[in-house]
């Protein structure tokens, strides 16, 4: 009914005429990716050169709403009818508009740029057929030709519109502070050691066909945490597990320790942090099939892969890559004991995979420059170059 009703509105709302001053953003996480950053830099340099609109998920939830911004709701069930009704003809009005999980805009409308962002570059995991029809796209946003060959086979097309800007959130990992990451979240340490795990159960309790059934983070027990706390305790360093937006938290509740943190998006929200920001402090990131690490490339730090699922992997969705492993330049990580290997190597500079890592950068990444936001800005016209 919903589907209906909002094509009804589209179609209504097609008679009026696009408007260049309104831009209209949405992100899975409201407020956040790479829609953010361009919505952050537009408030901070051209705060009353447009109306800024967002289509979000939780009303109730938003701290970062200024007064030049209009909040509506992505779904009749996320809010007021009237608020989504509002929502759908700013939508269908807009000249611009920029996405990164959910589509958004109106598909009807020629005048408009409804920009995919994508929210990886490329993915590792087959996630084909899990995106909206790319026609419905008018541009889609990619970091180099290799990376966008790989996106529109899971999105099973959209060539034609492919515009290689790069990505606008990595533009933080170029501007991190790491001395006022820690200061923030409150944490003594040397050093940082990330771990973006991509979710194995859903927060809405469904177990995806690609998970281990019986853990999240698959080589960890309470006796591997308890190992893995002694030895980055006796080498100064913090591991933080970030873990994945859509990750049921239940299993991540009692292994915090003195060196072992979990934060979630929310967290690093309210301390003013974006994960990127974290991400781009690190100095070295551990994850297993989450595209994360060819972001993490443009800072030229170590990466371990957490591969003890892979096999299961195999089984269900499988990978984008032919030899998925020939794109994982890094520490492999089995069992405990790899990973205790990773942790010696980082204390002690040990960079055995650089060569091999700055190789893929090379072939990922057509920009290394930390400008991907005023690159998209100025391709559709929002600002002048």
């Amino acid at each position: 009914m919903e589907r209906i009703i909002r094509k009804l509105l589209k179609l209504l709302f097609c008679v009026f005429k696009t408007n260049d001053t309104i831009i209209v953003f949405e992100s899975a996480d409201d407020f956040t990716d790479s829609s953010c950053n361009l919505y952050k830099y537009l408030l901070k340099n051209h705060e009353h050169a447009y109306k800024y609109v967002w289509i979000v998920h939780d009303l109730k939830s938003l701290k970062q709403k200024k007064p030049s911004t209009k909040t509506f709701p992505l779904g009749i069930h996320n809010g007021h009818f009237a608020d989504f009704i509002k929502g759908v003809y700013y939508q269908s009005i807009a000249k611009y508009v920029f996405y990164t999980h959910h589509f958004v805009g109106n598909e009807y409308r020629k005048k408009q740029f409804r920009v995919f962002i994508t929210h990886a570059s490329p993915p590792v995991k087959n996630s084909s057929g899990l995106f909206w029809n790319p026609k419905k796209n008018t541009h889609i946003l990619a970091v180099s030709d290799f990376a966008a060959d790989y996106r529109c086979k899971t999105l099973n097309g959209g060539r034609d519109k492919i515009v290689i800007t790069g990505l606008p959130r990595n533009d933080l990992l170029f501007n991190s502070n790491k001395k006022a990451v820690i200061e923030k979240l409150q944490i003594e340490t040397k050093k940082i050691i990330v771990w973006m795990p991509t979710f194995k159960h859903h927060k809405n309790k469904r177990r995806v066909d690609f998970a281990n059934a019986s853990n999240d983070i698959s080589i960890m027990s309470t006796e591997n945490f308890k190992k893995l706390q002694k030895i980055l305790a006796l080498r100064h360093i913090t591991l933080i597990i970030k873990p994945h937006p859509s990750q049921d938290m239940d299993v991540f509740k009692a292994i915090e320790s003195n060196n072992i943190k979990v934060f979630e998006n929310k967290t690093l929200s309210d301390n003013d942090i974006e994960p990127y920001t974290l991400l781009g402090s690190a100095d070295a990131l551990v994850t297993d099939f989450s595209s994360v690490y060819f972001d993490y490339l443009l800072v030229d730090r170590p990466i371990a892969f957490e591969l003890s699922d892979k096999k299961t992997y195999d089984k269900g969705i499988g990978f984008i890559f032919d030899r998925p492993l020939d794109y994982m330049p890094g520490h492999k990580i089995y069992n405990i004991d790899d990973f205790v290997k990773f942790i010696d190597d980082i204390a002690n500079d040990k960079d055995p995979c650089g060569k091999e890592r700055n190789k893929l950068k090379e072939l990922n990444h057509k920009y290394q420059d930390g400008h991907s936001t005023e690159r998209v800005l100025s391709h559709f016209g929002v600002i002048d170059e």
